[in-house]
């Protein structure tokens, strides 16, 4: 079934009242249950210059209002209450309702209500429907074939069901009305993130019905209508004729309608110069679409820090602004569509192009050992794809390489980490094929050049590290899990397994025969370097020179699955892929660590089933779709029901890793790439204005002791039984690191644009700064629980420093940066900030 859908309308069309152009194919019909999805705007187009609005308010109830004319050719709306059953929903009476009088006068005891006769509507799909009208006098008997005209943005037919989480003014879809002026609303109708279709019902200054109608833009915190419509000439029943329908301008609607506490609705009628303004204070929620609420969470300040705290490397005002504007929904997706930044390798290949005077003569301000992951920090600051970028930091710590635990070139981690950022959105089972097949991954858990025993080789085994690991760290874990991540037991209580040596000997068996791709000595990069590292560029391919037979051919049985004889190594990558993505542990394995790495360390058993189903089935029968993955661990309601402070769930929440306090640090200063640089050195140093890596003690990138990470996921706080990896990091050296949050001296500050904002504060007085700190650093909150230890430090002691370094005769005494660095670790110490809640 094909449908015109409203995306965006042009200021001069409302709806099919003002078009009557909007026409949905046909298709046959068939009995369908109403939902949600069929809330919006219906209209018979032969008929074209009425129609209905329909709210679906729960399972059982549906809230209609027709928008028509009385028998002399007056407007009219007629509303009732009509419960679903089956294919239809029965409304046994509709009102009509007059009496109070439009303006200052309006009184809501004066209306009067009239039952009009019983609608039945027939549903043939969620965009066909038949009604038919039983009247009371003076109205007539009538039937509309029913065709729909809008879709809710929230409450698509294409959705199973409405999301639990929207952009705020998603939720705003439904009828509002002011209390104090009972009898009169306003149906609202979220089109798209740009438009909203709005209802006026109400009366004219005899007391006589009257309902206006138009399309405003949804602009930021209102919903504005430039033009408000009035229609005229209609009369009900056969003698309707659309050509009668005289539309006229009636004036301007503006409606704020979030946050609910203070909503209002402002209007004037006339022309513009003669028009006559007012506004209606106190506005609530009547009715809200079943699923949603009307008002959902404010998106302030707090909470829109919040998700970039869980989503990005660190809140900025821009970025806060971004997601206050957007919405969480919108926002996400925004950061799922953008397109992946990569790593510079262009030089990686050769040491000798960071030797001081080949580094000069390029310009380049990088040692070769530390070019990696301070390029990877460049990115973490300032790349827009801050939300892939978190992905990736976490399939770091997931799918784990190090090059401390091995031989491993730096260019390695390099390709690893851009393989990485290109499968972070992908699907699961092309990201391990990928991680099976990288020469990086390949050399550090010596898959690379795992040979079967052969007529040539009779002395090879398959190695099993990879294999091991590949079940035990990357996709499956150790114990047999639900769904909710919770541990199955047997009989006793005993933990059950997930695999067996056997299922390791026979994945090594299965993953036998790989091989670096050979040296291409005619590669132009051999001309400037004696000893290139080019063989991390390409994928691993299968092993063809001596020994033969390097892949084992034979039949292998994995976790009770037959993989068969001969059918190549190719094949036996892709059942070995078959068989791990259909086991019932991966969803809740894989989920449960990105869930951690994002939001919690120690989830709830539902937020990780939640998750888990997403993982297993995207909504479309996909498995394993990250990108699904990823929106449904952030815009969870677990994961926001901590937007405002004083909802926090108790123990929700992660500590703030070194990796992540860094960034957080550098991206509310603006710095557009890591701001270390080596200005204490003498100026003909060859290593004076070099960049450094800040000290990140068991948390530098791809720099993990072992494969099991820098810290177990399973790892509890000390005499408790909370979870919590990033609490390894809480010992002296890592305390250390976090309290010399800026380090080097201020030179290297200056390119950053927001710096001086933090110099001007310090040079002003501590509650100065101290606002600054909590504004950048805390979400905006009112205070921290050392606030004012901080502002004693500052009084007593820094405010004096700032000043003489500021006035010495020393030139390097203005850099000094020291003190300044202390009392922004101090500050920042404390769990306001190094606890992502």
């Amino acid at each position: 079934m094909q449908r015109v859908s409203i995306r965006r309308w042009p200021s001069c069309v409302v709806v099919a009242w003002l078009v009557g152009a909007i026409v949905l194919s046909s298709a046959h019909a068939w009995a369908y249950s109403p939902n949600a999805a069929i809330s919006g705007s219906w209209f018979d187009p032969a008929k074209d210059g009425q129609g209905f609005t329909l709210q679906v308010i729960n399972d059982q109830t549906v809230l209609a209002t027709w928008f028509t004319f009385d028998t002399q050719g007056q407007q009219a709306w007629l509303q009732g209450l009509g419960e679903i059953v089956g294919s239809t929903v029965v409304f046994d009476s509709l009102a009509q309702y007059t009496g109070p009088t439009f303006g200052a006068g309006y009184d809501p005891t004066d209306r009067q209500s009239t039952p009009v006769g019983r609608l039945v509507l027939t549903f043939d799909s969620c965009h066909q429907a038949q009604a038919v009208f039983e009247a009371k006098a003076p109205f007539v008997d009538e039937s509309l074939s029913l065709q729909r005209l809008t879709e809710l943005n929230a409450h698509r037919c294409d959705t199973a069901s409405a999301p639990e989480t929207f952009p705020l003014h998603h939720g705003l879809s439904g009828a509002w009305y002011a209390p104090d002026l009972d009898g009169q609303g306003w149906m609202v109708e979220v089109l798209n993130a740009e438009a909203a279709l709005v209802y006026w019902f109400t009366y004219d200054s005899e007391g006589n019905q009257r309902w206006l109608l138009g399309v405003g833009e949804v602009d930021e915190r209102a919903i504005r209508i430039t033009r408000l419509d009035i229609a005229t000439g209609g009369r009900f029943g056969p003698e309707f004729d659309a050509d009668t329908i005289e539309r006229a301008r009636w004036g301007t609607l503006t409606l704020r309608l979030w946050p609910c506490q203070g909503a209002s609705v402002t209007y004037s009628e006339g022309p513009a110069h003669l028009a006559k303004s007012n506004q209606i204070q106190g506005v609530e929620p009547l009715v809200a679409i079943n699923g949603t609420e009307s008002c959902p969470p404010e998106i302030t300040k707090y909470s829109a820090a919040r998700l970039l705290d869980q989503a990005t490397f660190g809140p900025t005002p821009e970025a806060e602004a971004a997601v206050m504007r957007m919405g969480p929904e919108a926002w996400v997706d925004q950061q799922l569509a953008t397109p992946p930044s990569h790593l510079d390798l262009s030089d990686m290949h050769c040491m000798e192009n960071f030797e001081p005077e080949a580094r000069a003569a390029r310009g380049v301000n990088e040692q070769y050992w530390d070019a990696m992951p301070i390029r990877m920090f460049d990115l973490f600051i300032d790349a827009p794809d801050q939300l892939r970028l978190r992905m990736t930091w976490g399939l770091s710590q997931l799918l784990v390489v190090s090059r401390d635990a091995s031989d491993i070139q730096e260019i390695g981690t390099g390709v690893y980490f851009n393989m990485l950022q290109d499968h972070a959105f992908g699907n699961f089972r092309d990201l391990i094929r990928a991680v099976t097949l990288s020469p990086t991954m390949g050399q550090f858990l010596d898959n690379a050049g795992s040979f079967a025993t052969s007529e040539d080789c009779p002395e090879c085994l398959p190695n099993e590290n990879y294999a091991r690991e590949l079940l035990m760290l990357f996709t499956l874990g150790v114990h047999q899990l639900n769904m909710d991540g919770t541990v199955r037991t047997d009989a006793s209580g005993e933990p059950l397994q997930v695999f067996e040596q056997a299922d390791v000997m026979a994945l090594a068996r299965a993953l036998s025969g790989w091989h670096i791709p050979p040296l291409d000595e005619t590669d132009p990069r051999f001309d400037d370097c004696d000893h290139p590292f080019i063989w991390y560029d390409h994928p691993m391919v299968p092993h063809t020179g001596y020994p033969r037979d390097a892949h084992d051919p034979g039949e292998k049985t994995l976790l009770g699955t037959r993989i068969p004889e001969g059918q190549g190594i190719w094949a036996d990558l892709e059942s070995v892929l078959d068989i791990l993505m259909a086991h019932p542990n991966m969803p809740p394995f894989v989920s449960y660590r990105l869930i951690q790495h994002f939001t919690t360390s120690d989830p709830s058993p539902a937020y990780v089933e939640r998750v888990a189903q997403v993982f297993a089935d995207n909504g479309q029968g996909v498995r394993g779709d990250l990108k699904a993955v990823v929106r449904a661990i952030l815009l969870d309601p677990e994961a926001r029901v901590g937007d405002t402070p004083q909802s926090h769930l108790k123990n929700f929440g992660r500590i703030r890793d070194l990796v992540l306090r860094r960034t957080a640090v550098y991206r509310a200063l603006g710095c557009p790439s890591l701001p270390t640089q080596m200005f204490f050195l003498d100026e003909d140093d060859p290593n004076y204005g070099v960049r450094f890596l800040p000290r990140l003690p068991n948390n530098r990138p791809f720099g993990a002791p072992e494969v099991f990470n820098f810290y177990p996921p399973t790892n509890q706080v000390p005499g408790t039984d909370l979870v919590s990896p990033e609490h390894m990091l809480l010992n002296f050296n890592g305390l250390e690191a976090m309290l010399n949050a800026l380090g080097g001296d201020a030179r290297q500050y200056r390119q950053c644009t927001d710096y001086p904002l933090f110099e001007e504060a310090l040079s002003r007085d501590g509650p100065a700064l101290i606002k600054l700190m909590k504004d950048r650093f805390m979400r905006g909150r009112q205070t921290f629980s050392h606030e004012q230890v901080m502002l004693n430090t500052y009084e007593m002691g820094l405010r004096d420093w700032y000043w003489n370094n500021q006035n010495s005769s020393d030139p390097e005494a203005k850099h000094y940066l020291y003190q300044f660095s202390m009392f922004f670790g101090y500050t920042l110490l404390g769990e306001e900030f190094g606890v992502i809640r």
